[in-house]
């Protein structure tokens, strides 16, 4: 597994994670102090923005809604991005699936950079 590979699938897990305390320690194992989440109709910025972003999508989407975040495994490294459609939606079971899928793009850390 890469880097990347293992990134996304540690980001994937934070959307689906039904305990609460679990969820804020990924979040905070995930991204930085003052780390976002955008949308193209909201930013979510910093540990407390981000754990309402990642309960809100949890409440909605998977335990309302029946629905999982699923990697659809293409993240990719290449360039200066790390990039990859990591966090598409699907119900389990029946193949239904959201019709716009969420992409993940990460701007790649600086040379020497540490990724948690």
């Amino acid at each position: 597994m890469t880097k990347v590979t293992a990134l996304v699938d540690r980001y994937v897990a934070v959307w689906n994670e039904p305990d609460a305390a679990l969820r804020r320690e990924s979040i905070a194992a995930l991204w930085a102090e003052d780390g976002a989440h955008f949308t193209l109709s909201l930013e979510a910025r910093g540990y407390q923005a981000l754990e309402a972003r990642v309960a809100g999508a949890y409440e909605k989407w998977v335990k309302t809604e029946g629905f999982v975040f699923k990697s659809s495994g293409n993240a990719d490294g290449a360039g200066r991005r790390w990039r990859g459609s990591g966090s598409g939606l699907r119900l389990p079971g029946a193949g239904r699936r959201r019709p716009d899928p969420a992409r993940l793009s990460i701007p790649r850390p600086a040379a020497g950079a540490l990724i948690r």
